[in-house]
């Protein structure tokens, strides 16, 4: 449910004081810089794939930062 200024607003509704609110969203694909593997990252992913700790620490920094 949202809340707006302690009210409840239905969904389906409009916010209390909000006639004709809209929300509008707007993106676009990044595609200019997509610059292939460097040799660090090859190496840095081997690593990442032969060293189980390595897996572990990367896999739960990236679930803490989720």
């Amino acid at each position: 449910m949202r809340y707006w200024s302690g009210e409840v607003a239905l969904p389906g509704t409009r916010p209390p004081g909000k006639v004709g609110f809209r929300l509008a969203a707007a993106a676009f694909r990044w595609t200019a810089c997509r610059p292939g593997f460097q040799a660090w990252q090859r190496q840095a992913w081997a690593y990442y794939d032969s060293t189980p700790e390595m897996r572990y620490a990367a896999t739960w920094i990236g679930n803490a930062m989720s």
